[in-house]
């Protein structure tokens, strides 16, 4: 059988060209996690989405793992003070 190990991106909204790799079953494997701890990397800028799989040409996917850039988390609102009540 051959296998493959592929990474596509989507940056912007436009697809970048997939990383295609084909070869023995070990090393296309290795090459599918090192797809996407690259993914993970916090030196690397993140895209809008990365899909990293690995299977047989023949049958397809034996695993895929799909990352979506994260959403900013919102600032956290600031809650106003309450005055302290007067005493009469």
């Amino acid at each position: 059988m051959m296998y493959y190990s592929e990474r596509k991106k989507v940056n912007d909204g436009q697809a970048v060209a997939p990383a295609y790799h084909t070869g023995e079953r070990d090393a296309m494997e290795r090459q599918f996690h090192l797809n996407c701890a690259n993914v993970l990397d916090s030196n690397n800028p993140r895209n809008d989405l990365d899909v990293c799989e690995w299977g047989t040409i023949e049958h397809g996917a034996l695993e895929r793992k799909v990352y979506r850039k994260p959403e900013p988390e919102p600032e956290p609102e600031d809650e106003p003070e309450e005055e302290p009540e007067e005493e009469q």
